[in-house]
């Protein structure tokens, strides 16, 4: 499974800040893996609102990599998807996250992207 949980929301910027950060929110996860995006103690951040796909360039193109698309899991803040079993290795899904400050208003949309990785298996 592949967890990821925001440390830090910049209501101006819009950009998330992820634990273990080092790819500005791009992640990999392997063929039928899981991944879960989590809200962090205190990371300004009252509830992710949506998680959807993003338009891509011909030179980096997006892929739908799901098998289940992400969503808000029940009775919880978190948001979960799982990964294809035939998505093809090294394809990419651009993404944006919508989400709310906790002051009610919505932040700028943040936009990383998942890369399979078939060796994660």
């Amino acid at each position: 499974m592949v967890k990821i949980t925001i440390t830090k929301g910049d209501p101006t910027t819009g950009v998330l800040t992820f634990d273990g950060d080092t790819l500005k929110g791009d992640r990999e996860a392997g063929h039928r893996e899981e991944v879960e995006w989590h809200l962090g103690d205190g990371c300004g951040v009252k509830a992710i609102l949506s998680i959807f796909p993003k338009p891509s360039t011909p030179t980096d193109p997006s892929i739908d990599i799901w098998d289940v698309r992400p969503h808000k899991t029940a009775l919880s803040e978190n948001w979960k998807g799982r990964v294809n079993d035939k998505a093809p290795h090294h394809s990419r899904w651009h993404y944006g996250i919508w989400w709310e400050e906790m002051n009610g208003q919505t932040a700028p949309v943040f936009d990383p992207k998942i890369i399979v990785n078939t060796a994660r298996r």
